[in-house]
C-alpha cells in the first residue's frame, strides 16, 4: 500500500465529499422552505380574518416576493390590499387571478367592487359584462342592481323604503263563516250571531323603512333598524268588528355579511290594534342566516320567539315560536326567482286549549315579464292542531288547514314609483265550523320606493 496518497485524488476525495453535502443540505432545504411557506400564508390568513390587516398585507407582499404564481397568497394580498385602502395593489392582485381562471364569476366581482372604489362604474360595469359569459343569471337588470348595491355597501349609511296605498275589497272582512246557524259538537242548528261572513269596499296605508349603519369602513358587522306600519279601513257600517284594522312594529339589531353569508339577529316591538277595544302586543327576537351556495341558489334560515299580550281573550296571552328552512333559486338568464319553503311553527299559551303547533309549506315566484312589469304569484298551505276544543260545546281537539293564494302585479311607471294590484284566495277548513271560512280580496294602488 502507498504511504502518500496522490494530491489529485486528495482533491478529487474532497470534491465529492463537499459535492454531496451540498446536494443533500439543497433537498433537505426545499421541504423545510415550503413549510416555511405554509406557514407564513396561515399566519397572514388568520391575521387578515382578525381585522389586523396593515400585519396582513405586509406579509403577503413578503409571500408575494417568494411565490409570485400562488393562488392563495395572491387572493390573500387582494383582500388585504383592499381593506388598507391600496386599490392598485389590489386589481393588480385580482387581475393575475383572472388571467389565470377567467371563468370565475366572484373574482370578476371583486374587481367590479374595486373599480367602484376608484369611482370608475364603466371598469366596473365591463368586468360584470364579463362574468356574464359565465353566468347566465347576470341580466342588464341585476348587473344594474349588483353595482347599486355594491355603491350602497361601500357607504357607512343605508336606507331604503316603500310607500303604498290605494282601495281594496274584502268579501269576509270579519272572517267569518258563511252562516250564522251551525252544528257544534252534539248541538245541531246553532245559532251564533253577529259571526256570518260580511263583505266591504275600503282602502289601505302601507309603509316601511330599513335602515343600517356599518359599524366603520370596511367592517362587515353593521347596526340595523326598520319600522313598518299597515294601515286599513272598511266601509261598510254593516261590520259589528274589523271596520278598521292598525298593525306597526319597529326593531333594532346586528346584522354581519360576507361574500357567501349574512346573519342577522333583531329584537322587535309590534302592537295590532283592531276597533281600539282589542290590542295586541308582541315583543321578541328575530335571527335570519342566508348561505349563497351558489351565484344562483341561496339557503335561508328564518327564526322567531314572540311574547304576546292581548287585551281581551286573556287566556290567549304567552310564548309563540316559529322556524323556517327557505330555498331561493335565481332561474338562469330571465331574471325569474322561485323561493320554497317549509316553517314549523307553535304556541305555549296561558290556556293550554289555545296552544298550537303547526307546518307550513310555500311556494313564491317572481316573473320578470317585462323589465317594467312583475307577477308575483305565491301559495302556501299550513296546518295547526291545537291542544283542546275550540268550543265548550265541542270535545274534539281543534284541527285548520289554512289553503292561502294569490298572484300580486308590479308596473314600474318610473324608477321608483310603481303600480300595483293584487288578488288573494284564503280557506280555512277547521274540525269546527266556527272557524271555517273562505275570503277574497283585491287591492289596487300607487306605491313609491327609495
Amino acid at each position: 500500500m502507498p504511504r502518500h496518497t496522490h494530491p489529485f485524488l486528495l482533491w478529487a476525495i474532497l470534491f465529492s465529499l463537499l459535492f454531496y453535502c451540498g446536494q443533500g443540505q439543497a433537498a433537505a432545504a426545499l421541504p423545510v422552505l415550503g413549510l416555511a411557506l405554509d406557514q407564513s400564508r396561515a399566519q397572514a390568513k388568520t391575521l387578515l380574518n382578525k381585522g389586523r390587516h396593515e400585519e396582513a398585507y405586509q406579509l403577503y407582499m413578503r409571500l408575494l416576493r417568494e411565490e409570485p404564481d400562488n393562488d392563495e397568497t395572491n387572493y390573500g394580498l387582494a383582500l388585504a390590499a383592499s381593506r388598507t385602502k391600496r386599490y392598485p395593489q389590489a386589481l393588480l392582485a385580482f387581475e393575475r387571478l383572472t388571467d389565470r381562471y377567467p371563468a370565475n364569476a366572484d373574482l370578476r366581482r371583486f374587481l367590479a367592487d374595486i373599480y367602484l372604489r376608484l369611482d370608475d362604474k364603466e371598469a366596473a360595469r365591463r368586468e360584470l359584462n364579463l362574468a356574464r359569459q359565465y353566468d347566465p343569471t347576470l341580466t342588464d337588470t341585476r348587473i344594474t342592481r349588483i353595482l347599486e348595491r355594491m355603491e350602497n355597501a361601500q357607504a357607512l349609511f343605508q336606507a331604503h323604503g316603500r310607500v303604498s296605498g290605494g282601495i281594496m275589497y274584502d268579501s269576509n272582512a270579519n272572517q267569518g263563516p258563511a252562516s250564522e246557524r251551525m252544528s257544534l259538537g252534539i248541538f245541531d242548528n246553532v245559532s251564533v250571531h253577529g259571526v256570518k261572513a260580511v263583505d266591504s269596499w275600503g282602502s289601505y296605508l302601507n309603509g316601511m323603512l330599513d335602515m343600517g349603519w356599518r359599524m366603520s369602513e370596511d367592517s362587515p358587522w353593521w347596526l340595523v333598524s326598520d319600522i313598518a306600519f299597515f294601515k286599513r279601513w272598511n266601509g261598510n257600517p254593516k261590520l259589528l268588528t274589523n271596520n278598521e284594522f292598525a298593525w306597526g312594529r319597529a326593531s333594532l339589531g346586528l346584522r354581519h355579511t360576507s361574500s357567501k353569508t349574512l346573519a342577522g339577529l333583531r329584537f322587535k316591538a309590534e302592537m295590532a290594534d283592531q276597533n281600539l277595544d282589542q290590542r295586541v302586543r308582541v315583543l321578541g327576537p328575530e335571527a335570519t342566516f342566508v348561505w349563497a351556495a351558489l351565484p344562483n341558489l341561496q339557503f335561508i334560515t328564518r327564526a322567531a320567539l314572540e311574547k304576546r299580550v292581548y287585551s281581551m281573550d286573556i287566556g290567549r296571552d304567552g310564548t309563540y315560536w316559529w322556524v323556517g328552512e327557505y330555498l331561493r333559486v335565481l332561474l338562469g338568464a330571465s331574471g325569474h326567482e322561485m323561493t320554497l319553503g317549509l316553517r314549523s311553527l307553535g304556541s305555549a299559551v296561558d290556556v293550554a286549549d289555545y296552544s298550537y303547533n303547526g307546518l307550513e309549506a310555500s311556494l313564491r315566484l317572481r316573473l320578470k315579464v317585462t323589465d317594467k312589469f312583475h307577477l308575483l304569484p305565491f301559495a302556501s298551505v299550513r296546518r295547526e292542531n291545537y291542544y283542546g276544543p275550540p268550543t265548550v260545546l265541542e270535545l274534539d281537539d281543534r284541527r285548520d288547514t289554512v289553503l292561502h293564494t294569490g298572484l300580486f302585479a308590479i308596473y314600474n311607471l318610473t324608477a321608483n314609483l310603481q303600480a300595483e294590484a293584487g288578488v288573494q284566495y284564503v280557506d280555512t277548513r277547521s274540525s269546527s265550523p266556527l272557524y271555517s271560512y273562505q275570503q277574497h280580496t283585491f287591492n289596487m294602488g300607487l306605491a313609491w320606493t327609495f
